[in-house]
């Protein structure tokens, strides 16, 4: 009926919030949630949480690790912090049996450590092949908040998982820095296509260009 029907109005920041009949918040995060989340968020948390074997519980640190995956996949697109506050609140928190407050202080003040060993350069909860001796954190030019190791981390798991990653935010915000950095602890090369208006699919994909026979013939009757 009517009375079970959610209602509609304005969070703190402005943004719609949809009010259910429980009391909870229903969030719109930029895009609705879907199945394909739930899995990539199992696939992550598989992949970064080591359980121990016939038993229940997780330990405080490995749902933590959990409700960042769950943070990344869910509410990362979303740019508003207040909203994204409101989603660890009703949703994120209670999901991993979290309080409020840990949860916010792991997302938002956590500063991931960097090590490299066995091979790996790791960042936080994300482990990533280097083929680097020594890992070198501190480069003289880039200064490593805990804001962007937080960032290079969640990046690191979208390697990891082989995901697309799109970083958007006004020119000079540290989006190529960040990448150029994660690379350079990392080890590896990172290729750079600068793209504008004038970008055509052949600059990236490449194409046949046509040519007549005459001026290749040439090339070859000078050589020899």
């Amino acid at each position: 009926g009517r009375d079970n029907m959610p209602v509609s109005h304005d969070g703190e920041d402005g943004q719609a919030i949809d009010q259910t009949d429980n009391g909870r918040s229903s969030l719109h995060l930029g895009r609705p949630p879907s199945v394909r989340d739930l899995f990539k968020v199992m696939s992550r948390i598989a992949n970064s949480v080591v359980f121990e074997r016939q038993t229940g519980y997780a330990t405080e640190n490995q749902r933590t690790i959990c409700l960042a995956e769950t943070m990344d996949v869910f509410a990362a697109a979303c740019p508003d912090v207040k909203s994204r506050r409101i989603f660890v609140r009703d949703f994120a928190a209670p999901a991993w049996s979290l309080t409020v407050d840990a949860a916010v202080q792991s997302l938002e003040s956590r500063i991931p450590a960097i090590d490299q060993h066995d091979g790996f350069v790791h960042i936080g909860r994300v482990g990533l092949p280097t083929s680097q001796d020594e890992v070198q954190i501190d480069s003289g030019t880039y200064a490593c908040t805990a804001y962007t190791i937080r960032m290079m981390e969640s990046i690191g798991v979208c390697i990891r998982e082989n995901e697309p990653v799109l970083l958007v935010g006004e020119t000079g915000g540290g989006k190529t820095s960040i990448l150029q950095q994660l690379a350079r602890i990392s080890g590896h090369e990172l290729v750079v296509q600068n793209l504008s208006l004038q970008t055509d699919s052949t600059d990236i994909l490449g194409g046949f260009r046509p040519l007549e026979i005459h001026h290749v013939a040439r090339g070859v009757y000078q050589d020899f």
